[in-house]
């Protein structure tokens, strides 16, 4: 049964969490990542993932979609599974949720929706291809929309 934390989560962060394309007009100062990276070890496997907002400045109750990029060299990777873990930064035991993004060749990997609560969240992306897993960590703000 789900507590009222998590209720309160998962009105905050569902709608939040289901926003994103990669790569289009996305600022790179929302997109601070900090690489945690497990290659297999074939080579040529290495992977590079990355994380942005669009828009890059999120206000709550304002449509978003939370992007992320996966490449292996020049090229995109269109057949990762993807997902993204989302958190409040200033709480990191509170509830984590996760989303599954969906690819779409023009954005990458998408989760969209609106935030109701502003703050600082962080999020883990999680990238695993045939050859490679990777997860990269990155904080962005939400701000208040009224």
């Amino acid at each position: 049964m789900p507590t009222m934390n998590s209720r309160i989560w998962l009105q905050i962060l569902l709608p939040a969490a289901l926003l994103l394309p990669a790569g289009r007009g996305l600022s790179k100062e929302d997109a601070s990542t900090a690489h945690h990276s497990m290659a297999a070890s074939t080579p040529g496997a290495e992977i590079k993932v990355t994380f942005a907002t669009s828009p890059a400045a999120v206000k709550t109750g304002v449509p978003v979609q939370l992007c992320a990029s996966v490449r292996k060299g020049n090229d995109a990777v269109p057949d990762a599974d993807v997902v993204l873990e989302i958190w409040k930064a200033d709480d990191p035991n509170g509830a984590h949720l996760q989303r599954r993004t969906k690819y779409d060749p023009h954005t990458g990997y998408v989760v969209e929706g609106s935030f109701v609560e502003a703050g600082v969240y962080q999020v883990l992306v999680h990238a695993t291809t045939s050859e490679a897993h990777q997860m990269i960590s990155a904080k962005f703000e939400v701000r208040d929309g009224s």
